[in-house]
């Protein structure tokens, strides 16, 4: 416990102003989701809009900046007092990344083994995956994007 605290404090002490912004943006949003799971339908709560990237901006620097919010996210959900799952995380994402214009696309697949049916959701920037192995795409059979 004493051992998780203290990296807890490192990982705090590393990160910047906006990082810390981000973090409680993050917190927040979860915590929505969370909630607005146990009332809403999926339809209501998945972001329908996906806007275009500024022709201007540098998709290199975009995806940099998806990959720190999808850590800030997984940083936020490993902090939070309830239990988060993928599609609280990647709905927490997905809102994040289109907020600051950079197209995030949300998806959703299952696969079958012998005993069980498995469903994860991750989110995507341009074609990119973020925060999994790049093999998600290929394990799961894709229900939604």
């Amino acid at each position: 416990m004493l051992k998780s605290l203290k990296q807890k404090a490192l990982l705090a002490r590393q990160l910047s102003v906006p990082d810390w912004l981000g973090l409680v943006e993050a917190w927040a949003l979860l915590f929505f989701y969370h909630l607005a799971s146990r009332w809403m339908s999926y339809e209501r709560l998945s972001i329908q809009a996906h806007p275009a990237m500024d022709k201007r901006s540098d998709p290199s620097q975009a995806l940099i900046l998806a990959k720190r919010i999808q850590q800030l996210v997984a940083y936020a959900a490993r902090l939070h007092l309830l239990p988060m799952t993928c599609l609280m995380r990647s709905l927490a994402i997905q809102e994040m990344l289109v907020e600051r214009n950079i197209p995030a696309h949300l998806c959703i697949g299952v696969y079958k083994s012998m005993a069980e049916i498995h469903a994860h959701a991750w989110v995507e920037v341009n074609g990119v995956v973020l925060g999994e192995s790049r093999d998600v795409s290929q394990k799961f059979r894709i229900l939604g994007r």
